[in-house]
């Protein structure tokens, strides 16, 4: 099966460093999300993916996409949703 390798066109405004950083960070949440929706733990089902180890490769893919700031400021803001959702 062959791949489609064009990228799309730089849009007006846009360099085109920042667009091809822009597809690129778009890929990598991708293929985070990729690894979380494979998680399955039911017995009997294929492709079974363990949580924790789709976290883990999700976090791995992510995570070169932030600062250390920024990956603060997201575990900081995403503890208080989880405070709130109890």
């Amino acid at each position: 099966m062959e791949q489609n390798t064009t990228r799309p066109p730089t849009p007006t405004g846009w360099s085109d460093t920042d667009w091809i950083k822009r597809l690129q960070e778009q890929k990598s949440i991708a293929i985070a999300y990729g690894y979380l929706w494979h998680v399955n733990n039911e017995p009997g089902t294929p492709n079974q993916y363990p949580p924790e180890r789709a976290a883990y490769e999700a976090r791995k893919v992510l995570r070169d996409l932030m600062t250390h700031e920024q990956r603060g400021e997201s575990i900081n803001m995403v503890r208080e949703l989880m405070a709130h959702n109890k």
